[in-house]
């Protein structure tokens, strides 16, 4: 279960031209104040000149707001339709993911972070609030992707079935070892106790977001977006040898069984779920959700339950600090028995899966652990901030256990030079055999230069340098914890002899690194490893780097003095800025020599393996990198690596990866907090007033003004959104009184317009109104009916229509518009729905909308059945197993009986349990047990077309066809439980189908049951 995960990688050319680049109005340091410019950063004859405190400027929050809307404008493609920031804008790309509208849980920490920063200049955080919205949604698996029938047979005494990891691919399929050792699981039952589940709260860390590779959602092929891994053979595994491979393989693609046996060998396969979390991007998550909280309570904005979320995650990320099979560190040939296999670092992954279509499961660890994942600012955060400390019983210790953990092993691994060396593992080889004399260990754990993979090797990238180090110096800014002052110090020093400023106004960060000898093994204390060295091999000017390497140099000047690390990253901000903007972004040409593995490099499939992947590509021994990517030659950019390569030269390329861009626009945020205006006390203009009502009818409608009190700032315009309104159009203004015109406002939906008023300082107020139309609506009779699809029942549906003078401009039944004259007919006042027209529709409930010119529309409730269809009587029984009045779990018992004299297919069978959400938030469903077989009972949530006494919602248990038939006089048991995702409370003793009285079955007409959509049991609200 190997998680590979290689970063990215150009290989940048030094660049002079400034080709459609917009520059930056503001001086750059000068070479008075530098002393001179050199290749070096740090010359022998640097002045006094530059410890001048920094002037106050907020030229580095309106870069950042600038860049944000570049990332935010929709034209220039960072998100998908569904809100999914792409790991880059081009497609043509090939490093970690190997497609570049393909997403990483990265990209999503980096979008919760960039909005963090949002709402800190702005008050808006819906953008943060949003970010963590599509990782619930989409990166996180739902019960559904991984079904709590599965997970809840996980045996924490047996985690997992061991297989031995091997360098080359060509050694794969690793044979699974049913009898080598593996410990116990030390955190599962405080994890399952706490949050009532037995699925994990944690992202898996590759996305195929618009189904490229056509897996689809659990295997149908065709959803978007859709769970995919890469990853899986060996530290010799580059993106270029990998075989994509669907995380829900129901063996629906590959061979004769999908994809599992190219990694792991065994005797049988079952359809199975698998997902591998990338614990950098959780950590960093937990970072930005900080960091927002801490910025909305600067201005009295509570993020209400976002903060849990971290918290939760911050839990089930613990995972990441066991060995992979948890046995015992530093005696990694015998199994652990419970925190003996805890190293208490943010290894390379943790990984989890189980049975699609069985009932068992299986969790893993990684021994492997590389200093570049450290976040020991989250470690902070999630054992010391109140807020954030894991709900758990051990979780906030374990953290700061962590927390004490990661700074020793930052302190093991830095060089005499002060870059940080690679890491350690817990299983030499990947196969837990003994350590060559005189390897270097922490904690017993080996010495490894590159941990986890070596084509190329994990820490030759100067990227993990920058990242990681950043992290450091928050917790310096925020704790000022010596150790990582004492850490900081030695590695900023050799930063700035390695930082090239050129005369001509370019610039060069280290691109690769090499290292020579190894750590002292360590004892406690840092030794100044003598016998521990770097070298850098090559310079580049990698933009996204550049941005974290400014913002991590920021913190540790704000928080030790060190004004020389401010102008440095000033200069590397000042310099990027000014060389490399574009009309999208930051971006600097990348030669890609290594492109030329598009249609050289051989992908190892073993002799006599065939399969096809989902577009038809013919996986056998002996393909390419581009056989089984053939989709490829489709993309826009093809033709140029095409081109390249038949001329033996390297295709450039401008990237615009999401990570990149929010790292660039991050770090000139935190200038301007540090340095800039956000450092000082800021006098914030407002307005009066800030809530106003806005009628949509025409003969109420009217201006809305707006009274500026500008306190010393200048007033720049007003935003919904993004988007600025038009002076002149939307709105006028007058010295300082603002008037919204009321045919901008007419344009409006009805409900809550927010209009952000945007100042050059503070924090922007933001005018709410009201929107309502008190237009006299139409209206219909009746408002509810039914048809029957039975062929000899089938009538037209025929309603009268009062339009209130208005013009009747279309019927529609959710987005299809009927057609008049062959759907309907109009004939005075009379609308009739002709039964050709109905017969067409499946069974369910149907809202038909009749669009007026104006006025609320009225609708009709229409219930679709079919009684051709619709043989068989049943019964329904039920009690509620949790009578508490407030409950964040709703857990109704059901039995459900066959009254009739024929058998009854349960897959034709629906009950519904009504109830009112008492806040509307994405739910979870759990079948906690059924007769007819947990994994075959499915939970369906539907919001009512309009509320009634005691429902507003109601769960739909269904049936899938492995339920098999309900025999005539017989029974089943279905014990189903369900929440809201961030587990807040309903209120269920006045819903509707809440049985309160009894705490055994009885009749319970309040529950209601349908066969083929036609009820047959119960009275609905």
């Amino acid at each position: 279960m190997l998680h590979k995960k290689l970063l990215e990688r150009g290989n940048h050319q030094h660049w002079l031209g400034k080709k459609g680049r917009s520059f930056f109005k503001g001086a750059i340091v000068t070479a008075a104040i530098l002393g001179i410019l050199s290749t070096s950063f740090m010359p022998s004859n640097y002045t006094s000149a530059s410890q001048a405190a920094p002037t106050s400027t907020d030229t580095y929050q309106d870069r950042f707001l600038e860049l944000w809307g570049d990332i935010s404008d929709p034209d220039n493609g960072y998100f998908s339709p569904q809100g999914i920031p792409y790991h880059s804008i081009e497609t043509l790309i090939v490093e970690a993911p190997d497609y570049g509208h393909v997403t990483t849980s990265e990209a999503i920490s980096y979008y919760m972070w960039l909005e963090a920063m949002y709402g800190k200049f702005t008050g808006d955080f819906s953008g943060f609030k949003k970010a963590w919205d599509v990782a619930e949604t989409y990166i996180i698996p739902t019960e559904a992707d991984q079904p709590n029938s599965s997970m809840s047979k996980y045996n924490a005494s047996k985690p997992a079935t061991y297989a031995p990891e091997w360098e080359l691919t060509s050694l794969y399929p690793a044979q699974l070892n049913f009898n080598a050792a593996v410990g116990s699981d030390p955190i599962s039952n405080d994890l399952v106790s706490t949050y009532g589940t037995n699925t994990i709260y944690g992202m898996h860390w590759l996305l195929d977001v618009d189904n490229w590779y056509g897996y689809g959602s659990r295997g149908d092929g065709v959803t978007t977006p859709s769970y995919i891994n890469t990853f899986q053979r060996g530290r010799e595994e580059s993106t270029w040898e990998t075989i994509p491979q669907p995380s829900w393989d129901a063996m629906n693609f590959g061979g004769k069984n999908g994809y599992l046996d190219l990694f792991t060998g065994d005797s049988n396969y079952a359809t199975q779920f698998k997902y591998t979390n990338a614990p950098d991007a959780d950590a960093r998550a937990v970072q930005a959700t900080y960091w927002a909280d801490q910025w909305a309570d600067e201005i009295g904005v509570d993020l209400g339950t976002y903060k849990g979320k971290a918290s939760k995650m911050g839990d089930y990320l613990r995972y990441s600090m066991f060995d992979k099979y948890f046995r015992k560190i530093g005696s990694p040939t015998v199994a652990g028995t419970g925190y003996d296999s805890a190293h208490y670092l943010l290894s390379w992954y943790y990984a989890w899966g189980g049975g699609i279509s069985s009932s068992w499961a299986w969790k893993i660890g990684s021994s492997h652990n590389h200093f570049g994942y450290q976040n020991p600012m989250a470690a902070y955060i999630l054992s010391e901030e109140a807020d954030f400390k894991p709900a758990s019983a051990n979780g906030a210790t374990d953290w700061g256990v962590s927390l004490d953990r990661q700074l020793e092993f930052y302190q093991w691994l830095q060089s005499s030079e002060g870059a940080i060396a690679g890491g350690a593992t817990n299983s030499n080889n990947g196969r837990y055999e003994a350590w060559p004399a005189g390897t270097s260990t922490f904690y017993g754990m080996g010495y490894e230069e590159n941990p986890v993979y070596a084509d190329p090797g994990s820490n030759t990238w100067f990227g993990f340098q920058a990242w990681s180090m950043q992290r450091v110096a928050e917790l310096y800014y925020k704790t000022g914890d010596t150790r990582a002052k004492a850490i900081l110090d030695k590695w900023v020093g050799w930063i700035k002899t390695v930082v090239q400023l050129n005369s001509d106004g370019t610039f060069a960060i280290p691109s690769n690194i090499d290292w020579s000898g190894q750590p002292d093994t360590w004892n406690g204390t840092y030794t100044g490893n003598s016998n521990l060295h770097v070298t850098v091999t090559s310079y580049g000017t990698d933009l996204g780097i550049t941005g974290s390497l400014a913002n991590a140099l920021l913190y540790y000047s704000k928080a030790s003095g060190d004004d020389e690390s401010r102008v440095l990253a000033k200069e590397l901000l000042d310099r990027m800025w000014n060389l490399y903007r574009d009309d999208k972004g930051l971006s600097a040409p990348e030669s890609r020599g290594d492109y030329n593995r598009f249609f050289e490099q051989e992908i190892f499939v073993p002799a006599g393996w065939t399969g096809t992947m989902p577009n038809g590509d013919e996986i056998k021994s002996g393909v390419k990198f581009l056989d089984i990517r053939s989709k490829y030659k489709d993309d826009p950019d093809y033709q140029k690596v095409l081109d390249a390569y038949n001329n033996g030269t390297d295709p450039e390329f401008y990237y615009h990866r999401f990570w990149a861009q929010c790292d660039i626009a991050i770090a000139n945020g935190v200038y301007s907090i540090l340095f800039g205006e956000g450092s000082e006390p800021v006098n914030n203009s407002s307005i009066t007033p800030v809530s106003a009502a806005f009628d949509k009818n025409t003969q109420n409608q009217a201006d809305i003004a707006v009274n500026l009190n500008l306190n010393g700032n200048t007033f720049s315009g007003i935003k919904d959104g993004s988007t600025y309104l038009t002076q002149g159009t939307d709105y006028t203004l007058t010295g300082n009184a603002v008037t919204l015109n009321r045919n901008y406002l007419a344009g409006k939906e009805i409900g809550e317009l927010k209009l952000t008023f945007d100042f050059s300082k503070g924090v922007d107020p933001v005018l709410t109104v009201k929107i309502s139309d008190t237009t006299p609506s139409g209206s219909i009779t009746p408002t509810i009916a039914s048809f029957d699809k039975h062929p000899d029942k089938q009538a037209n549906v025929a309603v009268t229509l009062t339009t209130a003078n208005h013009t009747l401009s279309a019927i529609k039944i959710g987005s299809t518009v009927l057609t008049s004259g062959t759907d309907y007919t109009v004939s005075g006042g009379t609308v009739t729905l002709h039964k050709e027209a109905l017969a067409v529709l499946q069974t369910g409930v149907y809202n038909i909308v009749f669009d007026l010119s104006a006025g609320t529309d009225p609708a009709l409730t229409l219930t679709v059945s079919d009684s051709s269809v619709a043989a068989g009587n049943i019964k329904v029984q039920m009690f509620n197993g949790n009578t508490t009045a407030q409950t964040n779990g709703i857990s109704p018992k059901i039995k459900l009986y066959n009254t009739g004299n024929t058998n009854v297919n349960l897959s034709d069978v629906k009950l519904r349990y009504y109830y009112t959400i008492d806040g509307d938030k994405a739910q979870n469903f759990w079948c906690d047990w059924s007769s007819a077989g947990s994994s075959n009972v499915t939970g369906t949530f539907v919001a009512l077309p309009s509320p009634k006494t005691g429902a507003d919602y109601y769960l739909e248990i269904g049936f899938t066809s492995g339920a098999g038939e309900l025999a005539a006089g017989a029974s089943i048991e279905v014990q189903a439980r369900f929440s809201k995702n961030d587990w807040t409370n309903y209120t269920q003793t006045g819903d509707y189908s809440y049985n309160g009285t009894s705490s055994s079955y009885a009749d319970w007409s309040k529950v209601t049951g349908y066969i083929s959509g036609n009820l047959k049991w119960g009275v609905e609200p």
